[in-house]
């Protein structure tokens, strides 16, 4: 589990957030995914978050593999330029930390894209709302099949969902297929 993290950004003019990402397999072995609204608030300020961090495995008080800062932050171009559900996905590069890569510490997950839709999928992620007994301080976890093949208005790929009661903080967390948790 500790390849999933929470995330602490601001939104210059705005706020400051919380979201979840994920650790993937990268050449240069320092890529965080998250939701495209975790990285750049399309639509609204069209500004690049700020303070972009990163602290995997947390759990209450505790950060086990410390706080990973982003060099660099990107998203789709579908997302940054329409705010399209159908892009919300983002990425940030980390710094290294005492002289380390984020993958050489954590691990990392693998990543695919136009896979099958019907599969079982464990989502990761750190709920922050409504929650008081655990507002946004442990990784929830929760499995699910494919339940909604919705489309959002505009082009480009369907996006689906699953049955998950996680809320606002858990945005951006991985879906890993079944069997590969």
């Amino acid at each position: 589990y500790r390849r999933h993290g929470k995330v602490y950004l601001t939104i210059p003019g705005d706020d400051d957030y919380v979201c979840s990402a994920t650790a993937v397999r990268s050449r240069k072995r320092n890529v965080v995914i998250t939701a495209g609204h975790c990285v750049f608030d399309a639509g609204i300020t069209d500004r690049w978050a700020r303070n972009w961090m990163f602290v995997p495995g947390k759990r209450d008080g505790n950060e086990p593999y410390g706080r990973w800062t982003a060099k660099r932050l990107a998203s789709t171009a579908g997302w940054k330029r329409r705010a399209s559900l159908r892009y919300d996905v983002g990425a940030a590069v980390m710094k290294r930390r005492n002289g380390k890569k984020l993958q050489n510490v954590i691990g990392a997950r693998g990543i695919a894209f136009n896979r099958p839709r019907n599969r079982t999928y464990n989502a990761f992620g750190y709920p922050a709302q409504g929650l008081a007994f655990s507002p946004g301080n442990r990784l929830w976890h929760c499995v699910s099949g494919n339940v909604d093949n919705d489309s959002p208005p505009g082009r480009g790929p369907r996006t689906l969902g699953i049955e998950c009661d996680m809320t606002g903080g858990s945005s951006g967390g991985g879906w890993v297929v079944s069997g590969k948790v």
